[in-house]
C-alpha cells in the first residue's frame, strides 16, 4: 500500500486556491475568444447608419412627390362638409370632372 502523506488545511486551501485561480485563466481566456461583443457592436452601428440613410432617401423622395402630384390632372383638394348628405352631394359633383380628366389622361 501506498502511503499518503498528510497535508495540512493550509497546504489544501493553497492548492484549491491555485486551482481555481487556473479555472478563473481558463475561463476568461475561453470568453474573450467566445465574446462577439466589439464585433456585434460594430455591425450594429453599421446596420443603423444604412437604415438612416435609407430613411433620409425616403424623406426626400417623399418630400418631392407633393409639387409632381399638384401638377398632376387628376390632384385636386377637396373640402367637405360636416354632414353626409352634403359631403355626398360634393363627391358626386366631384365625380364626373375627375373621370373625364382620368380618361383624357389616359388618352
Amino acid at each position: 500500500m501506498s502511503e499518503k502523506r498528510y497535508k495540512s488545511a493550509y497546504f489544501m486551501r493553497k492548492q484549491e486556491k491555485e486551482d481555481l485561480k487556473e479555472e478563473v485563466r481558463r475561463l476568461r481566456s475561453e470568453l474573450t475568444r467566445l465574446d462577439p461583443g466589439p464585433q456585434v457592436a460594430a455591425e450594429s452601428a453599421a446596420i443603423r447608419t444604412t437604415i438612416r440613410q435609407q430613411q433620409l432617401g425616403i424623406a426626400n423622395v417623399q418630400s418631392e412627390i407633393p409639387p409632381l402630384l399638384q401638377t398632376h390632372p387628376l390632384y385636386s383638394r377637396i373640402c367637405l362638409k360636416k354632414s353626409w348628405e352634403d359631403r355626398s352631394a360634393t363627391l358626386l359633383a366631384f365625380r364626373d370632372k375627375k373621370f373625364k380628366a382620368a380618361y383624357e389622361h389616359r388618352a
